[in-house]
Parts: C-alpha cells; sequence; structure tokens
C-alpha cells in the first residue's frame, strides 16, 4: 500500500499548488501541524472495501473550526484511491488536525505550508 500512496504522490503534487511541506503516511486521526500555515490537499489509499470520512479541522483537535465540510470517500477493488485538494489554498491559524472515520484501514498524506 505504501508504494501505490508514494507513486500518487508525486501525481498529485502536480495537480495540488505544489505545498512546502507533506505529513508523514498517517493511518488515524493526527495533529499534523501546530500553528498557522495553509492546507493544500490530501491523498488516500483506501482498503477497497470501507469508505471513509475525512474532516479537516484549524486547531489541535477535533474541536476546533472546520476547513472543509465532512468529506466523504467510497471505495472498491478498482478505485482505492482519494485525494482532495484545495486552490487556492485554506489558511489556517492554530493548528491542523485530520479526523477519520472508517470501519477499515486508509493511508494518507497532507500537504500543508507552515507559517510562521
Amino acid at each position: 500500500m505504501k508504494k501505490i500512496l508514494l507513486s500518487c504522490i508525486l501525481f498529485f503534487s502536480l495537480s495540488f499548488n505544489i505545498m512546502a511541506e507533506t505529513s508523514d503516511i498517517e493511518t488515524g486521526d493526527k495533529l499534523i501541524y501546530t500553528g498557522k500555515g495553509l492546507l493544500g490537499g490530501i491523498v488516500l489509499v483506501l482498503d477497497g472495501t470501507n469508505s471513509v470520512t475525512v474532516s479537516i479541522y484549524d486547531g489541535t483537535s477535533s474541536s476546533g473550526r472546520a476547513l472543509t465540510p465532512p468529506m466523504v470517500f467510497t471505495t472498491s477493488n478498482t478505485a482505492r484511491l482519494g485525494a482532495f485538494g484545495i486552490d487556492p489554498s485554506e489558511s489556517f491559524k492554530d493548528g491542523l488536525y485530520i479526523d477519520i472515520t472508517t470501519d477499515g484501514t486508509v493511508s494518507y498524506i497532507v500537504y500543508y505550508e507552515g507559517r510562521p
């Protein structure tokens, strides 16, 4: 699964605003960054069976301001990739928190740029 995700990074980097930073490969709820910055997008590799709901917040937890409405990514054995890009990038001021809801597994990378 990591090979699929990493090969998609190059493709989606060209599609999104090329952001200065990416998260590590994540698999669940995660505080990606603390402080100000810009959100460029997210790339997901789904398990082929279970849909995934992604919520992105400005803050250090899911109690922060929603940067996007919750996004639902459906999947099948032949459609295991999901992506969401924002152009122009969405700014955040307190942090970047990703909330993942699924009955299965998911891997993802977030494209963002931290700002001082």
